[in-house]
């Protein structure tokens, strides 16, 4: 999860809509793109989430919730098609030049030239102040969560690296503080490069990750040896935190039109293909590094997996590239919130402003930041904070991208370029009864591991 990765938010600028509005990119860059979207700090929540929930419902449940994301994000690629026709077709109409042979040409250079609506503003259109009220809290709950995710993963990574001593964790959340708050209050452009570089350093601590662990389940260290236990395969006790993690760790939908905006029109038919590559790709990622940590940590495993590296053994001997990489996969994914959080608190503080129609930019932003830091300190578990989150995750990935593709197929039920069998009302039908149905589950699981 940019996620949880928990990944950027409604409109927060991306790379992908940085190079929309001067250039375009191929299906290859677009799926770059979206796997840094969905791949984030989320991930490292997937193990645990796992283990509670046992590997063979934690399979399961991925992939069963990874098909459902990749027709429900068609379902907002279909949903953008028919708002640009719209569009099209009301220019069209008032147009003078309607009847002009070069008009419709004209007016679709326009349409294509034009900033890509956001989701918020899609349900705004097709489901009215109410549908787009709910979306607009899910991204501001989701929003929270996020930043409280980012320090959390922060201030256990750099607690952990620190000699014992009181308040340790406000020591760290200070230091957070002092960085990412006045860059939080300044307005931030997201570097395409820096944002590229870190993620393939993300993917080589997720990759160092699954094959450190392997390697010590194959070569059966002894840190391995001393865990003979059984592995979980069924737990429906967790499967509240283990739906909330794996539906954050594969939520992009938020930034689906940022992600197609740049694609060529010939391109934007090989959406569907760069989605369900970029999931599948995910899957694969998230199941090997859920089995390789489960198997070699076992009912050790941490909320956040980087810190079981902490004391992670190479063999009988600590040699120096062994603890220089455990240390590089305990500390990367808390300087990654470093680039991550202030842009988050930015789109974060936008949408409190949209909400709350205040102006002050450094007050919104403050609002935003400073709260999140004050609950990492207080709550330290990752899970809790993906429980909650999960319940509106739910809304963004499920519920929201089925009641616009209703709405929008209602109005224009002309076929799109995503259109397919899946399109039908009956699988909408099906996910909107299936998204409810699970968040009336994982609410209430969720409010009795609170109370217990």
């Amino acid at each position: 999860m940019q996620s949880p990765e928990l990944p950027s938010y409604d409109t927060m600028p991306s790379a992908a809509a940085a190079q929309s509005s001067a250039s375009s990119y191929t299906p290859p860059v677009a799926f770059a793109f979206t796997i840094n979207y969905i791949l984030g700090i989320g991930c490292l929540a997937i193990p645990y989430a796992f283990y509670q929930g046992g590997l063979v419902l934690g399979t399961a449940l991925l992939l069963f919730i990874t098909c459902v994301c990749f027709v429900t994000a068609l379902w907002i690629a279909e949903t953008l098609e028919r708002s640009q026709r719209l569009l099209i077709s009301i220019n069209n109409e008032r147009s003078p030049l309607s009847r002009s042979p070069n008009s419709k040409r004209r007016l679709l250079a326009e349409a294509a030239a034009a900033p890509p609506p956001s989701v918020t503003m899609l349900c705004h259109r097709y489901c009215g102040l109410m549908g787009a009220s709910l979306y607009q809290v899910s991204l501001l709950v989701l929003g929270y969560g996020g930043l409280i995710a980012f320090s959390q993963v922060f201030v256990n990574s750099v607690v952990s690296q620190l000699p014992a001593f009181d308040y340790s964790d406000v020591a760290a959340a200070v230091g957070y503080g002092l960085v990412v708050i006045p860059l939080s209050c300044c307005d931030l452009k997201e570097q395409v490069g820096v944002q590229v570089a870190l993620s393939i350093v993300r993917f080589v601590a997720v990759l160092l990750m699954i094959a450190s662990a392997s390697w010590a389940v194959w070569t059966h260290s002894k840190d391995i040896d001393a865990k003979v236990e059984t592995i979980p395969l069924v737990d429906f006790n967790s499967f509240g935190l283990l739906f909330s993690a794996v539906v954050l760790a594969q939520l992009f939908h938020h930034s689906i039109p940022g992600l197609l905006a740049p694609l060529a029109p010939a391109d934007q038919i090989h959406a569907t293909a760069v989605f369900g590559t970029a999931l599948a790709t995910t899957t694969i990622f998230y199941i090997l590094l859920a089995f390789s940590c489960a198997y070699c940590f076992g009912s050790t495993l941490l909320s956040s997996v980087n810190l079981n590296w902490v004391a992670f053994t190479w063999e009988s001997h600590h040699p120096f590239w062994g603890r220089a990489l455990s240390f590089f996969v305990v500390i990367f994914p808390a300087l990654d919130t470093l680039s991550i959080f202030p842009l988050l608190a930015v789109t974060l503080a936008d949408n409190l402003a949209a909400t709350c129609h205040l102006s002050s930019k450094v007050l919104l932003r403050l609002v935003a930041t400073v709260p999140a830091l004050i609950v990492a300190v207080v709550v330290k578990d990752l899970a809790v904070t993906l429980r909650w989150c999960g319940v509106f995750g739910i809304y963004v990935a499920f519920i929201a991208p089925a009641w616009l593709h209703f709405e929008a197929q209602r109005h224009d039920p002309l076929p799109t370029i995503h259109s397919s069998v899946l399109s039908s009302n009956i699988f909408v039908s099906l996910v909107v009864l299936f998204g409810a149905v699970a968040t009336a589950i994982v609410t209430m699981q969720n409010m009795a591991q609170d109370v217990y």
